[in-house]
């Protein structure tokens, strides 16, 4: 099972946190970046591997939306 979670600013940070403590490691999770918000997003991306002592499998830059 797989999970993308997309993490607009840091007002999402405890959203991320609490989804990883209740799913993971059960499912594999993508943490997607907000094209609206830039960079913001990327940050907070960084911020929570690092609170949480991950490292990224993998990093994909697409360009365009999903859906």
């Amino acid at each position: 099972m797989s999970a993308n979670i997309v993490v607009p600013d840091a007002s999402h940070n405890a959203r991320v946190h609490r989804l990883l403590a209740e799913y993971s490691p059960a499912i594999s999770v993508r943490l997607l970046n907000s094209l609206a918000d830039g960079e913001k997003s990327v940050d907070v991306i960084h911020r929570v591997l690092v609170e949480l002592k991950a490292e990224p499998v993998s990093m994909t830059l697409t360009a365009g939306v999903s859906g």
